[in-house]
């Protein structure tokens, strides 16, 4: 009997009544794909000289290929997105064509795994195959070493979807392997992966069904999550424009505009320090899609980032309450409150009191 088949034929299969209820709660709720515009062009610059996690929120492609985000613990794939994690075969693995960009030239491998077993993300209409990208170096300097998925092996895998292909994600610190035996041997030096090597895939399964079942936004709500749970969380406020906008070219002789507002309500608190009632929000014009236009009167909710005494209001992180009561976020794409879009201030007050 063929190895790989003894792991799928021990593979638990949950009733069709909890696969039901699991696909309906996905189905209800599923997210936009998160993509970030401004980490797309900056990521790798702000990584080496600010050395912060606030600009990781919403991975985007080029997350993907080179990102330095160490991931230490289950918590991490969570916090920092994932959009499937899945017991799987890999049953092509080939090298594609180079593509030409930023490196000038990126060499990945391209192939297809089977979906054995589901430990979160799994959609209503799961197939049981993935097409999965994986570049071969990555990180800033684009010379660090991935764990490479081979051919025939079995993995435990956290997955970034984008553009119907998926990412393995945390490939350089950690790749859970599965051998003949169905044990785990997680390629990982950090102590929170390494505990796994030796024990049977189904435990990291259950830890993995565990921690989402303890916390209540995910999967439902995975971007409210991490904007709540993010070790740099800021506050989301309620704001009203008092002032007409004000504009200036900064040192770079980038634009920047500035608004007062008045601070109605803080519903969630943050960890960057206490909201005075009257702000000035600062946002730097780097691209169309960054600028807001207000008028006195108007009302948004946004995660403020308090930056050198400074209040900074992003476009990806605001949303307009609109005179029904109901949010429209200002991006269509990465924004922070996609997920809760057509929700009133009390309905998502009510979600981050639920979190705890």
């Amino acid at each position: 009997m063929n190895r790989y088949k003894r792991i799928k034929d021990q593979i638990m299969v949950p009733s069709k009544a909890a696969q039901r209820q699991l696909r309906e709660k996905i189905e209800a709720t599923r997210p936009a794909p998160r993509m970030n515009p401004w980490l797309k062009r900056t990521a790798c610059l702000l990584l080496v000289l600010c050395g912060t996690l606030g600009v990781l929120q919403f991975l985007s492609q080029s997350a993907v290929r080179y990102s330095i985000i160490p991931f230490e613990n289950l918590q991490d794939y969570f916090l920092h997105g994932i959009d499937a994690f899945v017991l799987a075969r890999v049953t092509k693995m080939r090298m594609a064509c180079p593509e030409i960009d930023f490196p000038p030239i990126e060499y990945k491998q391209k192939g297809t795994i089977e979906i054995l077993d589901w430990a979160y993300g799994q959609p209503l209409d799961a197939q049981n195959q993935m097409t999965v990208v994986q570049y071969l170096r990555g990180g800033c300097t684009g010379e660090r070493k991935r764990n490479l998925l081979r051919k025939g092996a079995v993995y435990l895998l956290p997955l970034l979807e984008y553009e119907g292909k998926y990412y393995p994600i945390g490939d350089f610190d950690t790749l859970f392997e599965v051998d003949e035996q169905g044990n785990i041997h997680s390629h990982s030096e950090y102590e929170a992966f390494a505990a796994y090597d030796g024990k049977p895939y189904g435990t990291l399964l259950e830890d993995v069904r565990s921690f989402v079942r303890d916390e209540p936004l995910l999967p439902e709500y995975p971007q409210l999550y991490r904007m709540l749970r993010n070790t740099n969380t800021m506050a989301m406020a309620e704001i009203t424009i008092t002032g007409p906008e004000s504009k200036e070219r900064n040192e770079y002789n980038h634009m920047v505009k500035f608004r007062q507002a008045q601070v109605e309500q803080v519903l969630f608190a943050g960890n960057q320090g206490e909201l005075p009632a009257q702000i000035s929000l600062k946002t730097s014009v780097w691209h169309k899609d960054e600028n807001i236009f207000t008028q006195p009167g108007d009302r948004y909710l946004f995660f403020v980032d308090q930056y050198e005494g400074q209040f900074i209001m992003e476009a990806h992180r605001a949303a307009k309450i609109n005179a029904d009561g109901t949010l429209t976020p200002l991006t269509e794409d990465g924004n922070a409150f996609s997920e809760l879009a057509g929700m009133t201030v009390e309905q998502v007050q009510a979600l981050i009191d639920k979190a705890g």
